[in-house]
C-alpha cells in the first residue's frame, strides 16, 4: 500500500522502479527509526510518518544522495517526541 502511495507522490505510474522505490522506502523507514528511536511498522504508519518517508524517498529518488535535509531531520526530531 504505501508503495502506491509513495509512486503517486513520486509521479511514477509504471512498474519498472518497483523494487528501487520499496528499497527506497525499506531505507528511508530505518533511517527514522535509527533518528526517532521508535519502531515503525509500514502497514501501521501515521501520516506524518508517511509524508516523512515520501520525502525521503523523493529526495533520494530526485537527488540519489544519502543526506537527510534539515526539513525532513525536523519531522523526524517531531516524531521522536
Amino acid at each position: 500500500m504505501l508503495l502506491e502511495e509513495v509512486k503517486e507522490y513520486l509521479r511514477v505510474y509504471d512498474n519498472h522502479s518497483d523494487a528501487l522505490i520499496q528499497a527506497m522506502i525499506d531505507g528511508a523507514i530505518e533511517v527514522i527509526e535509527g533518528a526517532t528511536g521508535n519502531e515503525f511498522k509500514e502497514d501501521n504508519l501515521t501520516e506524518l510518518e508517511k509524508l516523512c518517508v515520501k520525502l525521503l524517498v523523493k529526495h533520494w529518488y530526485d537527488n540519489e544522495t544519502e543526506d537527510v535535509p534539515f526539513g525532513i531531520q525536523t519531522i523526524m526530531t517531531q516524531l521522536e517526541y
